[in-house]
């Protein structure tokens, strides 16, 4: 007979969070991400899922609050570093902010997103470094071919990419 595995109220709430983001019903999302935070205070995936709520509402700076925290419980983590860069890539419109965060997230991006290198892409190509971004651009490619996003910023730096 197959033992089910005991999950805790912890991992329940992470999980059920994440979905409820996924589904796009952030007001649930957030309730369980704030009864994850009582549970763990240190919880990268409720302060990430609270992050990227609060910038959908517009709340930039809510959201690097959140994003402030999780950074230093995991400096490492790619997706935390991967939203601080987006906040001031496209919010603050601050490539030279966005790029460090940017850097890493791709150093650490494990399972190779490729809007990693798309953001990396456009924000070295707003601070004037055309050969790394067509690199990134490239390298976003590479990984999603028929991406529509990617074959959009390629436009944007005037990079013709093969089909």
């Amino acid at each position: 007979m197959k033992r089910s595995k005991v999950v805790s109220l912890e991992e329940s709430l992470e999980e059920m969070s994440v979905i409820e983001y996924g589904r796009r019903n952030f007001r649930k999302s957030m309730e369980l991400s704030k009864k994850l935070l009582i549970i763990n205070p240190d919880s990268i995936v409720a302060l990430n899922s609270l992050a990227g709520i609060y910038f959908s509402f517009g709340s930039s700076e809510k959201a690097l609050s959140y994003l402030t925290r999780a950074l230093e419980l995991a400096p490492n983590d790619p997706v935390v570093n991967y939203n601080i860069g987006i906040i001031y890539l496209i919010e603050s419109v601050d490539p030279e902010k966005a790029l460090p965060y940017l850097k890493k997230a791709k150093k650490f991006n494990s399972s190779k997103e490729p809007y990693v290198y798309a953001y990396l892409s456009l924000c070295n190509h707003l601070l004037g470094n055309i050969k790394a971004s067509r690199q990134q651009c490239m390298a976003a490619h590479r990984l999603a071919p028929q991406d529509e996003v990617v074959y959009n910023l390629a436009e944007t730096i005037d990079l013709e990419l093969p089909y």
